[in-house]
């Protein structure tokens, strides 16, 4: 599991997202490159499960930045999943469950415009930085 804990590690995660390329040549995107170190078969389906801390007041606002992403990702080849959730004891606690048929499928969504802009926007709707894990299905 890798946690990001830090003001400094938020910043790092936000300009990861909104700086990477759509372009096929581009190096690997920070988060994919996670991904790859964690799973042993980087071409095989593997979750990804994203848990943000909303600042107080604006959880409506985060629901809607997730909106056209959650919605376009759906549309995405390579995307087996893709499932915005609340904790029912936590408003402003979330989990963004993710399956993926291989790394490559998460590296080319986090190039997508639609994220890009998702990463500008979260360094002022989160309270600390998101926590990020990675799991692979048991046989």
């Amino acid at each position: 599991m890798v946690l990001v804990r830090s003001r400094f590690a938020l910043l790092a995660f936000t300009l990861a997202v909104t700086s990477a390329s759509a372009a096929d040549n581009a190096p690997m995107h920070p988060v994919a490159s996670g991904a790859a170190a964690a799973v042993a078969d980087s071409d095989a389906p593997f979750v990804m499960a994203v848990r943000f801390l909303v600042r107080e007041g604006l959880e409506n606002d985060f629901i809607a930045a997730m909106a056209d992403p959650r919605d376009q990702t759906a549309k995405e080849s390579g995307n087996l999943a893709y499932e915005l959730s609340v904790d029912p004891s936590n408003a402003r606690s979330f989990l963004l469950y993710e399956k993926w048929e291989n790394v490559a499928a998460l590296d080319s969504h986090l190039k997508q415009p639609y994220l890009v802009k998702l990463g500008g926007a979260l360094g002022d709707l989160l309270s600390e930085p998101p926590s990020i894990a990675y799991y692979v299905p048991v046989d």
